[in-house]
């Protein structure tokens, strides 16, 4: 969903100056894998809408002293617990035609959902695939939660210079994973071993052309993926 019909669909407009500014910063948080932001970043949706910010000196005083609101670093922020959680669950950001319908037979939905709504959705689709007998599909995206969870950690623990390149980009997976296994400020548990056999699972989904994954690939690892993911979650302050 694009801003413009996000901001309908919540009434933006009817909303107070405060709110209008914390809604924002909340589509932005749930709409990218980045969650954090910038005062600048919020104005230039708002002004995308014709809606300016009256005084961006109270703005930024009412941001840094609002429980809402975290510090990152510089001029970024992200958003408090609290006000994800309710923001969650006050906000239906998919449309009826966006559900993905599963029965959480791989990733339990009580214990995977229900805190970022990007991660719901890579969890909704990598149950849906599996429930409906696309294994590959559902691999790939096993190793796209891997690889958002174990980016969330290291950005969250302030370490994400380790996974980066000299010109800031994140380096492949292989090598991020390399880096996890030995890192002690991340320091994972012994689950930490099992990385490369996660990512080689959706590495031959997605790029062996002539590889197809079976149900028995994907169970016979679902438990420690169960473990690696909710240990991640944790590292990356989601739970």
């Amino acid at each position: 969903m694009d801003y413009k019909n996000y901001s309908k669909k919540i009434d933006l407009n009817s909303m107070t100056e405060a709110n209008k500014v914390l809604y924002t910063a909340y589509y932005i948080y749930i709409s990218s894998n980045n969650k954090s932001f910038t005062v600048g970043q919020i104005n230039d949706l708002l002004q995308t809408l014709g809606i300016h910010i009256s005084n961006i000196s109270r703005e930024k005083k009412q941001i840094k002293e609002s429980k809402n609101y975290k510090k990152i670093r510089g001029l970024e922020y992200t958003l408090s617990s609290l006000i994800i959680n309710k923001l969650n669950n006050e906000v239906d950001f998919i449309n009826d035609n966006e559900s993905i319908e599963t029965e959480g037979k791989l990733l339990d939905l009580k214990i995977f959902c229900g805190y970022r709504t990007y991660l719901d959705k890579l969890v909704l689709q990598a149950n849906h695939c599996y429930e409906n007998n696309c294994y590959d599909a559902c691999a790939t995206m096993l190793r796209r939660i891997l690889e958002t969870l174990l980016i969330e950690s290291y950005e969250y623990l302030k370490i994400d210079c380790d996974i980066k390149d000299k010109d800031g980009n994140y380096l492949m997976l292989e090598k991020i994973c390399n880096n996890a296994k030995s890192n002690t400020k991340l320091s994972l548990t012994r689950i930490k071993n099992k990385l490369d056999d996660f990512r080689d699972l959706g590495n031959f989904a997605a790029h062996r052309r002539y590889y197809n994954t079976f149900k028995s690939d994907i169970d016979s690892c679902k438990k420690d993926f169960r473990v690696i993911i909710e240990e991640l979650m944790y590292k990356a302050g989601i739970k």
